[in-house]
């Protein structure tokens, strides 16, 4: 018999919901499920809000681009309000159906739960 490692557990890829919600009267908001390779729940949230803020501006092309270092993912999923580290893994901080937003300003190296 063939035994299982626990890395079969490992989902190999994770779904997650990020927008970007403008500021009052600027707009809409901007709403996307993205499917997270497995490769990329050991890389840090900066990776991810690379992709995010990318795009995003991909999106808006009419307007202009966001730039990474002034913004920050934070996961709001249901009573949940925590800002992401740049340097905290994917898998660390997230989970599948997670919602991450795009939020202005800059976000903490590492998530105070982290």
């Amino acid at each position: 018999f063939k035994s299982h490692s626990p890395l079969d557990s490992v989902p190999i890829a994770m779904k997650v919901i990020v927008s970007h919600a403008p500021e009052e009267g600027e707009g809409d908001i901007w709403r996307k499920q993205v499917t997270l390779p497995k490769a990329w729940l050991s890389h840090p949230c900066q990776r991810l809000k690379q992709f995010v803020v990318k795009s995003y501006n991909q999106a808006h092309s009419d307007k202009p681009d966001l730039d990474p270092d002034a913004w920050h993912l934070r996961c709001e999923t249901g009573d949940l309000r925590e800002a992401l580290g740049e340097e905290d893994l994917v898998a660390e901080v997230l989970l599948s159906s997670d919602e991450v937003l795009l939020r202005p300003g800059v976000g903490p190296a590492r998530a105070a739960a982290a």
